[in-house]
């Protein structure tokens, strides 16, 4: 199996408004349309450096920094280009009955083919459909990884994608041709202890506060940090015993 890590180039700046509205009326938000429509006219803004502030500019494309809505936003463009790259395509099997096209979590996207031919294929029509929305597939920071660890040589806009053995995608290791997760189980264990450490004098050696309250604490950031992406792993009785 190929996995494609797919990357945009300055993704959240350069969503196509009127590609970003089409996608809005298809899903039946004309409400939500007019007073995004409003919000993003006559929208501006400047850069603040030392010496002072820059010229006001305009801006005419993506989606605002640190609004709410717009990881929303984006993921609606994302899932449309997918829906139209997929449609009618068959799913890579997962299991014995389990089938999936491709992951996504906002401009982090993790996209499954059978083969090189149809990797490649997959790999050309996302970049011309991501075109109309405005966004551009970055070749340099896009990595195919196999599952076997054959080769498998992609090309976008005649620049070879890079194959990689391992890949870190929402903060899990992916790696190829490994069944056991004891890389990854020795990095959750590595930052679960750091995290554990840095607390020791503001929390674990005061006196003033209670084991039940430590103990939540622990539960909530160490044990969080520790199974992190656990729910994926497959483990063996050695990876069993570190944790």
């Amino acid at each position: 199996m190929v996995i494609l890590f797919i990357d945009f180039r300055a993704a959240f700046d350069s969503v196509c408004w009127p590609a970003l509205w089409k996608v809005l009326e298809s899903e039946h938000a004309p409400k939500i349309i007019r007073l995004l429509q409003e919000t993003y006219t006559n929208y501006s803004s400047f850069v603040r450096i030392r010496e002072g502030a820059s010229n006001v500019f305009t801006i005419r494309s993506g989606v605002r920094q640190g609004c709410v809505l717009s990881l929303l936003l984006f993921n609606s463009v994302v899932d449309a280009i997918m829906r139209e790259v997929f449609s009618g395509q068959q799913a890579v099997q997962i299991g014995e009955d389990q089938f999936v096209t491709d992951l996504m979590f906002a401009d982090d996207s993790a996209v499954f083919a059978d083969s090189d031919a149809e990797a490649n294929k997959i790999l050309q029509e996302i970049a011309a459909i991501a075109l109309s929305y405005g966004l551009t597939m970055n070749a340099e920071k896009t990595k195919t990884l196999t599952t076997n660890g054959s080769p498998c040589t992609l090309c976008l806009n005649n620049s070879q994608i890079e194959q990689v053995e391992e890949f870190k995608y929402l903060g899990s290791l992916v790696q190829q041709n490994k069944i056991s997760c004891s890389t990854e189980i020795h990095s959750r264990i590595g930052k679960a202890a750091m995290t554990f450490g840095s607390l020791t004098w503001c929390l674990w050696r005061r006196h003033n506060v209670s084991l039940t309250t430590k103990m939540r604490v622990f539960r909530s950031i160490v044990m969080s940090i520790l199974l992190y992406g656990a729910e994926t792993w497959v483990l063996l009785k050695a990876g069993l015993q570190k944790l």
